[in-house]
């Protein structure tokens, strides 16, 4: 008898058994009606699978983008502290880098780069309080403008992170539908055809999940994993 679908099977799996199904049937007159409204779950479980593919992309690139700016950003605290240390060496007693960077500058430059934005808040607040007038008060602004940089950034990323955890709830649904809708097709094909007849209208489900067939659809790993 023809085998049933798993929930357990990746979305792309699914996906392949449903179009060898659905090829089978044209082979047998009378049998395509069986997958008419099936190809709606069909193409709903793969327009979700692409929109995951692009969501994790986009998630990807946005990542990469808060590196690129975090990079920019130690460069600004690296410029920031050596314009302390100058004008303490100008003005003696002044003590500015210590108070500006009291744990040191390398406990704000390798803070991680998705939390460093707060860090570089206090050093902007802390050259600030040196008085409106002051000559590092610049820094202050040139490390706001970096800074505002790369927070939106990290607010864009985690937005990615979400649309991507999104597209996988999606999606599950989606694979859900489809496995149910294959299913139930088996049971349709058996009172239109019989049980002995049935076997020609269901491609054999393997055990493994890495069947050897051009059909398997190319997918990142992390989006075969999610669903």
């Amino acid at each position: 008898m023809a085998q049933s679908l798993l929930e357990s099977f990746s979305a792309q799996r699914c996906v392949m058994y449903a179009k060898r199904h659905i090829r089978l049937t044209k082979q047998i007159p009378g049998a395509h009606s069986l997958s008419l409204t099936f190809d709606n779950d069909l193409n709903n479980v793969q327009q979700l699978i692409t929109a995951l593919n692009v969501a994790f992309e986009e998630k990807t690139y946005i990542y990469d983008l808060t590196v690129f700016k975090d990079v920019t950003l130690d460069n600004c605290i690296r410029d920031t502290a050596n314009a302390c240390k100058k004008f303490d060496r100008d003005n003696l007693g002044a003590n500015t880098f210590n108070q500006v960077f009291p744990d040191t500058t390398m406990a704000v430059i390798t803070t991680h780069h998705l939390k460093e934005p707060a860090e570089v808040r206090k050093v902007i607040s802390r050259i600030n309080n040196l008085g409106p007038d002051h000559i590092l008060k610049k820094w202050a602004d040139e490390l706001l403008v970096c800074v505002t940089d790369s927070e939106e950034t990290v607010t864009k990323y985690y937005e990615a992170i979400q649309k991507v955890a999104n597209c996988q709830v999606d999606l599950t649904m989606a694979k859900f539908n489809l496995v149910r809708a294959y299913n139930s097709r088996i049971l349709d094909a058996i009172k239109l055809f019989g049980r002995k007849n049935v076997n020609k209208l269901f491609p054999q489900v393997r055990d493994s999940s890495s069947d050897e067939t051009d059909e398997e659809i190319p997918e990142e790993d992390a989006v075969e994993n999610a669903v």
